[in-house]
């Protein structure tokens, strides 16, 4: 075909597709990719290759094109030299180094160890990298490909194949057709433009003829234009003819000439070499670059740069098989010399030798020992086959056949491992050879494949007299792990202790410690698996040990990970993610991928356990992108079941069904029984969750099939006691019983304790909703009590409930409340809303006659439900909730919750449930309908409650605002009087802020009842309505209402009906509660505003007066202070400030320091009290050096750091003798001596001294010199203590208000009222120290956005005033007598108002008789007067 014809195909081929899917990934150079172009051969794929390299040269600086040789068994070593451009000597050093260190057979870690080295060195760039012929690489090379773009996805690693079949299962695929008729004509157009072609006619049967096949296109074109009639289209002689594109192929090769066969032929053995390498290895024939020109022409090789490479090499591989009768020795010998000088050919040569059937034992070894080195079982396999083939001695053969089998175990092909191990036992023992390491492999393997029988048939068969103690100790060893694992735990200890018997004779330590460790591993998980939790962990811990001592990473890694799973199951939720952690680095560390996944997979289950469920699902994920690529279908369904879990549990349905089904899927596929099984019993309980019963139904009676068919009872138990729970919640109680039943059954050919104590759990459950209390309580507790013992949180809240709903219903309050405040503490805890929504339901059921309450239960719980998207628990609250809106009489309501709760009922399909519905529905509609009237009565009232408070919005003055309050209130129950109390004072508790009355006053004869009323429904925030109150008969009804927001009382409300027969009913009531809501909110709103206006003021107060920085009043006292700084502030003199401790006396110092005229010089402070006298006295005046022990420098004492500046002495009360005179000494002559010096030093420094005694005293008793005293109180101020200022106190407390709000960044609206009037009584020991930490507590201990109140302070504080009555009390003018019957006459007036004057209730109350009461009641005039 003409040379401008074939550009003009490539050209039409390449711009036909643009390849735009892969050309989009391409262009994102900081993702890493691996693409795929697919497509049959003639397709066109090799066209694109040069077009795609060229096209990236800006975006790539570095574009590689690689063929893979088609006769190397292994290209991983070049590829990653490629790649990474390593060193050949760095790569064989870490290839010895995985061997060495890490020794594992898994091609995975090494790929993981090679690639973290690499990445290690930075030697990962961003690249293009083109494969074409990539049905040639092997399937070694082609997972590691995979594994470096998932593992280094931000490296920009981009790899493009091209391939006939797709090859990666997690590439990015773009597939290349075959020619269309569209694409025929066009080419037919270009072809013979000369020529007329229709769709329908040539360019269709053109391309049915061809397939849209290049390689068959591109014949027909080359002999019409090359035939008798050049140029002239005719396909008449092609109508009848069939092609077959691999046929044209070998007709081509048959077609060249011997001298081009031999170039292809060198070039498949050699494949990559250049133009020149290629004619050099072929002896330089003549006529070379015509006939590659030539081959080049008709497609069979390609030129990439000087890269030469033979096109369609699967196919001439096919043919130079069928052609090797007829090699050229010549040929073969020239190609053998050039392999055998070149040892990147090694892989090549033995190929060579396998085509030839010939055997070279060193040149295998050496090719075999490469393969080993980098794990590739799969390539092994077939050279020891070939060795196996021509190997004769039968240590040669057994030496063969154990590698094949490894092989094929290393591969996870166990089965054929155990078929070779086999064959190599039977070559030991015809030949007598040793055997003890093949029956351990042999043994393990059929572990590996359930075949635990059979292994245990080997291993007992197996007993030679000789025996290396080692080897017998781990097949020992291996029989426990098979007898712990078919639970035949006592065989199990009898094997251990005769594996721990033969490590006794092993001589090597290392192996010694690590069958001891291995012993002690099983010895753990029997007693893990028989629930002796404490002695596992001892045991375990005695591994670890052994473990280290054997330098086992592996076995320590496996120990830490047992460790954390019985501290999961033990709730010890931190030392398990330790052990986790501590095996997940370890696992790195030797870079076990395996061993990675299971950390990860252990540590999503803690982190679901523990409610985490982001980090849950993380680690998960991680857990399963490993298995994925470590190709474990056990795993997979494992961690896929384990997602699907977590995203139930957090209410992601959609996905936890998606991952559930993979899970599912994964494990028909491979016939894991029990797998299927549990993933039908998650599917079926999330069915149940998303409120669709039948479909869970049909999943559980699966999972009870395939359980019986596989005689796998712990299955069906579970799958029992799943369903059972279905019909419980359908009210189906003797459906649900006899299921449990049968698992009940079952129960003794199951040993696992945890789905013994859930059955237990449902069954007692089950008894308790059919009314059978005394079966019930026993399963119950015995339940929770397992549960409790594991610490297994989740089910202990479970087990809570249902204890809590046993009590509710054995009406046992006591037990029930604290069952459900132990269940809704540990579901907070835990962050579980869907647990914590199911106790507020069973609170509200144990509240059901307090209708408020239950009502707010109801509606926490339905919200949080719904965000559970738990329909059944939504179908029972909205079904409370209904009947609790009938006692309250809100029947509009109740009739919408109940017909919206139909259609949820009916999602779910429980009949029982939708009967009882309908019931209540229509209970309430006829209720409904006959209260109706009543509606325009309360209607009026509530016009009347708008108006009023519309009115009371509008009042900005507070006592308007009270009085009008207590007004309104009045009219709109019709009282007849009452009193409104305000913020009562916390110290002094019979007052209040503020009082209003309305028809009462204090000579009232009641009103010390209606005193203890109001101050009794303050403190339990809880309204009272008395009626006819046989302590004050002259009144029919007495109504007491607390005034709060949020649940804080702020003040209360009294109001009365005097006799006759007005009274205060239920709606009035309500009313009256919403008016007294509105009321307090409005008050405190205009008390809020005075409070910031107050603050405001003193802040104003606080700028314009503050003189000194940090001193803060406007006393008398502290004015006058102010006064005497300014007078002697740049004077010399000696200063002495004299008050108690915490006045601040420090700061007068700083204040006269930082305001005279030595500001600029240092301002030095020494405590006197803090050091012993030697240590002051160096401190002080310095010392030089060696004039005492450990003088080992000259040092300054503070007078001379402080020379120029101040010098504040704390505490100069309590300096020695010794010391005063050198103070003295120095405040007479302004000279100082260091100790041990001979001269003296003049400074400058004006002193203050402080203290917080009488100096004048101390002087009295001979404890302080008289001429220093007279020395230093030359200037004297005596600071005075903050009880003697109290006009400060609001000054002070709100700067510091001001300072640690700003310091803790917490908004707080002030300080309330009473709050400061605690501050202002109280004495202040501690001084303006004292009120800094009571303030900084306070707010601290406020909620954010709130008003400081009384009782945030200390209790010291708060209580003063209280504390301060009582003394005087006690103290006053009263008698003991006095103050005992004051008293003890308070105490029967508040017994008889607790029991509404039944006077024998309250003698029995107050542990006295009857008539003893009585005559107390005539002492005190308290009997109740005649109507």
């Amino acid at each position: 075909m003409p040379e401008n014809m074939t550009r003009q195909m490539n050209s039409y081929i390449t711009g036909r597709i643009a390849l735009s899917k892969v050309m989009s990934y391409l262009r994102d150079s900081s993702t890493s990719h691996l693409l795929e172009i697919t497509g049959k051969s003639g397709s066109g794929k090799s066209y694109f290759v040069k077009p795609l390299l060229d096209s990236m040269e800006e975006t790539y600086g570095k574009r590689v094109f690689f063929t893979p040789h088609p006769l190397d068994f292994n290209h991983f070593t070049e590829l990653i030299q490629i790649i990474s451009q390593v060193t050949e000597e760095d790569l064989l050093g870490f290839y010895k180094e995985f061997q060495d260190n890490i020794g594992s057979a898994n091609k995975y870690d090494f790929f993981y160890y090679i690639t973290e080295r690499l990445q290690g060195m930075e030697l990962f760039h961003c690249l293009l990298l083109v494969i074409d012929d990539a049905d040639v690489l092997d399937r070694y090379t082609r997972d590691y490909l995979q594994y470096l773009v998932q593992h280094l996805p931000d490296m920009g690693i981009q790899i493009v194949v091209f391939s006939q079949e797709r090859l990666f299962p997690f590439s990015e695929v773009e597939h290349i057709p075959a020619l269309g008729v569209d694409d025929c004509q066009k080419l037919l157009q270009m072809t013979f433009p000369d020529s007329d072609f229709t769709y329908i006619s040539e360019s269709e049967i053109f391309q049915r003829i061809t397939g849209g096949n290049l390689m068959i296109i591109e014949r027909i074109f080359r002999e019409l234009l090359s035939g008798k009639d050049k140029g002239k289209f005719d396909l008449s002689p092609y109508l009848e003819k069939t092609f077959d594109a691999s046929e044209i192929y070998h007709q081509a090769l048959e077609t060249l000439s011997v001298s081009q066969k031999e170039i292809l032929i060198a070039l498949y053995v050699l494949d990559g070499l250049s133009a020149d390498e290629l004619n050099e290895a072929l002896g330089k024939p003549k006529g070379f670059k015509s006939d590659k020109t030539a081959l080049s022409e008709a497609g069979l090789i390609s030129m990439i740069g000087s890269h030469c490479s033979i096109q369609k090499k699967s196919a001439f591989s096919v043919w130079l098989k069928g052609e090797m009768q007829n090699f050229d020795s010549g040929l073969y010998n020239r190609l053998k010399d050039y392999l055998e000088k070149h040892t990147r050919f090694l892989q090549a040569q033995v190929r060579m030798l396998m085509f030839s059937g010939k055997f070279n034992a060193r040149l295998f070894e050496h090719v075999i020992g490469d393969l080993g080195m980098i794990n590739d079982a799969q390539s092994l396999l077939v050279l020891e086959e070939y060795v196996l083939a021509h190997a004769k001695a039968a240590t040669a053969k057994l030496e063969s056949t154990k590698k094949i089998a490894k092989a094929y175990s290393d591969m996870n092909q166990k089965d054929k491992a155990v078929d070779y191990y086999r064959q190599a036992l039977h070559i030991c023992t015809e030949n007598n050879l040793a055997a003890e390491k093949i029956v351990y492999n042999l043994a393990n393997d059929l572990y590996a494949v359930n075949s635990s029988a059979f292994a245990l048939e080997i291993i007992k068969k197996y007993s030679p007299t000789t025996i290396d103690p080692y080897w017998k100790a781990r097949i020992l060893l291996l029989k426990a792990e098979v007898l712990t694992e078919s639970e035949s735990f006592n065989e199990a200890f009898g094997a251990l202790d005769a594996a721990l018997q033969a490590a006794a004779s092993i001589s090597d330590q290392q192996q010694r410690h690590s069958i001891q460790a291995g012993a002690r591993k099983i010895k753990g998980k029997i007693h893990y698996y028989i629930n002796e939790w404490d002695q596992a962990e001892e045991v375990f811990k005695e591994a670890e040990t052994m473990y280290s001592l054997a330098s086992d990473h592996g076995g320590l890694a496996a120990i830490y990970n047992n460790l954390g799973v019985l501290y999961m199951f033990q709730g010890d939720w931190e030392k398990s993610e330790a052990y986790f952690l501590k095996s997940l680095a370890l696992e790195k560390q030797y870079y076990n991928l395996n061993g990675i996944s299971v950390c990860y997979n252990n540590l999503g289950g803690l982190m679901d356990d523990k409610g985490d469920p982001a980090k849950s699902l993380y680690y998960l994920e991680e857990a399963l992108k490993i298995q994925k690529l470590l190709a474990e279908p056990y795993n997979i369904t494992n961690i896929y079941n384990n997602i699907g879990v977590t995203l139930m549990d957090h209410g992601e349905f959609v996905r936890a069904e998606e991952a559930l089904k993979k899970s599912l899927e994964t494990a028909i596929e491979f016939a894991f029984y029990r797998n299927i099984i549990a993933s039908l019993n998650n599917l079926g309980a999330l069915s149940f969750k998303k409120g669709n019963w039948t479909e869970s139904i049909e999943y559980y009676e699966k999972a009870i099939k395939k359980s019986q068919e596989t005689g796998f009872n712990e299955g069906l138990l579970r799958s029992f006691n799943n369903l059972g729970e279905v019909y419980e919640k359908q009210n189906e109680l003797n459906l649900a019983y006899d299921l449990y039943f049968k698992g009940l059954e079952l129960l003794p050919s199951v040993s696992d304790d945890y789905i013994k104590a859930e059955l237990y759990g449902n069954l007692g459950s089950v008894f308790t909703k059919l009314h059978k209390f005394k079966e019930a309580y026993r399963y119950l507790v015995e339940s929770l009590d397992f549960f409790k013992s594991l610490a297994a949180r989740d089910k202990i809240i479970e087990g809570c409930q249902k204890q809590a709903y046993y009590f509710i219903m054995t009406r046992n309050v006591e037990s029930a409340d604290y069952y459900i405040s132990e269940a809704q503490k540990l579901a907070l805890e835990q962050n579980l809303h869907f647990e914590v929504g199911r106790s507020y339901y069973l609170r509200a059921l144990l509240e059901r006659k307090n209708p408020e309450a239950a009502k707010e239960y109801l509606n926490e719980a339905i919200k949080l439900f719904v965000e559970a998207g738990s329909n059944y628990e939504l179908s029972l609250a909205n079904y409370e909730l209904a009947g609790v809106l009938l006692d309250l009489k809100d029947w509009e309501q109740a009739l919408q919750i109940l017909k919206n709760n139909k259609k949820i009922i009916q999602q779910y399909g429980s009949i029982k449930l939708l009967e009882q519905n309908d019931i209540l529905l229509q209970r309430i509609s006829r209720e409904f309908a006959s209260q109706m009237e009543e509606i325009k009565f309360e209607e009026n009232l509530l016009n009347q409650f708008y108006e009023i408070t519309q009115k009371l919005n509008t009042l900005t003055d507070l006592d308007v605002l009270i009085e009008h309050s207590l007004n309104s209130l009045v009219e709109i129950s019709e009282a007849d009087g009452g009193i409104l109390s305000l913020h009562p004072n916390p110290n002094l508790p019979d007052a209040w802020e503020y009082r209003i009355f309305k028809n009462v006053s204090h000579e009232s004869k009641y009103y010390d009842q209606f005193e203890n009323l109001c101050a009794q429904v303050f403190k339990s925030n809880k309204l009272e309505n008395i009626k006819q109150p046989n302590f004050a008969p002259v009144y029919n009804n007495i109504l007491v209402l607390p005034l709060s927001i949020r649940k804080n009382a702020l003040g209360v409300v009294l109001l009365f009906c005097e006799s006759g027969s007005h009274y205060f009913s239920e709606r009035i009531i309500n009313l009256l509660s919403a008016l007294s809501n509105q009321i307090i909110v409005i008050i405190e709103n205009i008390r809020s505003a005075n409070l910031e206006k107050s603050h405001a003021t003193i802040r104003e107060q606080l700028n314009a007066s503050n003189i000194y920085a940090n001193i803060i009043g406007k006393s008398p006292e502290m004015l006058k202070i102010f006064e005497i700084i300014e007078k002697v502030k740049d004077a010399p003199t000696t200063v002495l400030l004299e008050g108690p401790s915490g006045t601040g006396k420090e700061l007068i110092a700083r204040a006269l320091h930082y305001s005279s005229n030595r500001r600029n010089k240092a301002f030095v402070a020494q405590y006197c009290g803090a050091l012993p006298e030697t240590l002051l006295e160096s401190e002080l005046f310095g010392h030089v050096k060696g004039s005492f022990t450990g003088a080992a420098y000259d040092k300054k004492g503070l007078f001379e750091i402080a020379d120029g500046g101040t010098f504040f002495l704390d505490e100069i009360a309590d300096i020695s003798q010794s010391t005063q005179a050198k103070l003295l000494r120095f405040l007479q002559e302004g000279e100082v001596k260091r100790v041990g010096a001979t001269k003296t030093e003049k400074v400058n420094v004006r002193v203050v001294c402080a203290t917080n005694v009488s100096l004048i005293e101390k002087v009295k008793k001979g404890d302080f010199r008289l001429d220093l005293y007279y020395r230093l109180n030359v200037i004297r101020i005596d600071v005075p203590p903050l009880k003697s200022r109290v006009g400060d106190i609001p000054l002070l407390a709100i700067h510091f208000l001001d300072k640690y709000t700003k310091r803790m960044d917490k908004k707080v609206s002030g300080i309330s009222s009473d709050a400061m009037k605690s501050l202002e009584l109280y004495d202040w020991p501690g001084n303006v120290r004292q009120l800094e930490n009571e303030i900084e507590r306070a707010v601290t201990l406020v909620e954010p956005g709130a008003f400081i109140k009384a009782d945030d302070f200390s209790e010291e504080v708060y209580r003063y005033a209280e504390h301060n009555k009582t003394l005087n009390m006690l103290s006053g003018r009263k008698t003991l007598k006095d103050a005992i019957e004051e008293l003890e006459k308070q105490m029967i007036m508040n017994c008889l108002e607790n029991y509404q004057g039944d006077e024998t209730q309250a003698a029995k109350e107050l542990g006295i008789s009857r008539s003893v009461l009585s005559k107390k009641m005539q002492r005190y005039e308290l009997y109740r007067e005649e109507e």
